[in-house]
């Protein structure tokens, strides 16, 4: 059962996510100095997907947890669900670089994408076994974006074995929060990241994301407590003109030891709590249909819409296209329909289609079991 609410925040997500790639493949933008840290403030939509699934997590394993067959059910699940589209935009990603390659004789003609260096063996089988987040030599190759992915994985797998024996109320979930905290941001400002081949790798690994998930864990804990949720509704229109306000303020916020996306997913945080509790009714926003649908079809619009925007880039810039705004406007406006029309049509579909047979594949084996 669908949470319409949480599609809507999903939803957001994906569209913030999105309009980010938008602008920073538009390599006119990259040149208007005042609005690129704006700009790039959308990039917490992932931190947004983080917090959500921590809190998604949380809910599905502990309703599971006590059941027979419960780890098997959500390893089962969530393997069905990543895995499958992972690997056939594997085999897209490297098919488009190298067929961009052929015809361009540029060596990374998408940025971010595959180059003739990253092109091995080595950097296929860590991508096949997502290590490439322990590793970071290719990030951002086979599959762009494939960081924020390894991160759910490594945070799926701690799920179980950490993350839930150790968070069993609200009070040992804030005290897990705090540690992550500050184990990340010590692990970020003391150990050696220079030596990273991968710039930004400080803020793409899994210890600098760890907390935005816990922070679901802690909204998971935190919509049980009845005097919260009280708390919440009754200041709820208070609470998330602050957030908000917020969330504004930090666009020009930069602290060694205080990371943005930290601040970030717990704003969202307070706002998911206040839509869970009725405080706010995100159901209203304009368009709410249409995020929800986005939401609904998150983890294939974010597999979809980097290759895309990629390939809208090239033509762009061989039809002449060189103003920001053009630039932009064409990008998002072309990206986001075809990257829409693919997913609904194609891709969602292959998810929906994945996601039964590792249903179809559970009831089988614990029918065997049985």
């Amino acid at each position: 059962m669908r949470d319409y609410d949480l599609d809507i925040f999903r939803g957001l997500a994906i569209l913030a996510v999105i309009l980010l790639h938008v602008f920073f493949l538009s390599d006119a933008f990259l040149k208007v100095e005042w609005a690129v840290p704006i700009a790039a403030r959308l990039s917490t939509g992932v931190q947004l997907f983080f917090v959500l699934s921590g809190f998604l997590m949380c809910r599905s394993y502990t309703r599971l947890q006590n059941q027979q067959n419960g780890l098997l059910v959500y390893a089962v699940k969530r393997v069905a669900k990543i895995y499958p589209l992972y690997l056939i935009f594997m085999a897209i990603g490297a098919a488009l670089w190298a067929a961009a390659y052929y015809l361009t004789g540029e060596p990374q003609p998408f940025r971010n994408s595959t180059s003739p260096s990253d092109f091995t063996a080595r950097s296929f089988l860590l991508h096949v076994f997502l290590l490439q987040g322990i590793f970071p030599q290719g990030l951002h190759s086979f599959v762009d974006g494939s960081w924020s992915i390894v991160c759910e994985v490594y945070f799926y797998i701690l799920l179980p074995l950490v993350i839930i024996p150790l968070t069993p109320n609200l009070a040992a979930a804030l005290v897990l929060l705090a540690a992550a905290i500050i184990g990340s941001s010590y692990a970020v400002n003391e150990l050696p990241w220079h030596l990273s081949p991968v710039p930004g790798w400080r803020y793409y690994s899994f210890i600098s994301q760890l907390p935005c998930f816990i922070v679901g864990c802690v909204l998971f804990h935190a919509q049980r407590n009845k005097a919260i949720v009280d708390f919440v509704r009754r200041h709820a229109r208070v609470l998330v003109t602050g957030t908000i306000a917020a969330m504004v303020a930090m666009i020009w916020f930069n602290h060694a030891w205080i990371m943005y996306h930290h601040v970030y997913a717990a704003l969202f945080g307070v706002l998911i709590l206040a839509a869970l509790t009725k405080g706010i009714e995100v159901g209203t926003l304009p368009f709410g249909e249409n995020l929800a649908r986005m939401g609904e079809q998150s983890y294939a619009l974010f597999l979809v819409h980097i290759p895309l925007l990629g390939i809208e880039r090239l033509v762009l810039l061989r039809l002449g296209v060189t103003g920001a705004f053009e630039q932009v406007f064409l990008m998002f406006a072309g990206g986001l329909f075809l990257s829409l029309w693919v997913s609904d049509r194609i891709v969602h579909r292959w998810d929906t289609y994945f996601v039964a047979q590792g249903n179809i594949l559970l009831n089988q084996r614990i029918t065997k079991i049985a």
